[in-house]
């Protein structure tokens, strides 16, 4: 628990603080009301990410609930449509063999790595 409180606190200060890397750690993958957008499960609440193949802009979106229980986009992360659907073959492979994964962000670099667990991504941040 305390991985992901830290990993959870390492999301949102990133913005606040530049870091460059945000490792999301992904447990599960499911279906929305749209055709190709995911809902993440990275059990950490109250944070929702989405993976849109969909909309106009591809991309990874973070969300973070407020005190009204709102969802608020903190963070949006561009894709091409075809790393819109690496990443969603890769956790969804994944998922389906009851396994883990793990996202990183790069945010300076605009780019993305792909992770069986953020334990081994942890140790190229």
């Amino acid at each position: 628990m305390k991985k992901y409180i830290f990993i959870l606190s390492l999301l949102f200060t990133s913005q606040t603080f530049g870091l460059a890397k945000i490792p999301i750690p992904v447990v599960g993958i499911s279906n929305t009301d749209m055709s190709a957008m995911y809902n993440l499960d990275t059990r950490l609440k109250p944070l929702k990410v989405v993976l849109d193949c969909q909309s106009f802009l591809h991309g990874v979106n973070l969300y973070q609930q407020n005190s009204n229980g709102d969802f608020v986009k903190e963070i949006e992360f561009y894709l091409y449509e075809s790393e819109c659907y690496e990443i969603y073959n890769f956790v969804k492979k994944r998922s389906d063999q009851n396994q883990s994964s793990c996202i990183v962000l790069d945010t300076d670099k605009k780019s993305y790595e792909l992770y069986d667990s953020c334990t081994q991504a942890s140790q190229n941040i």
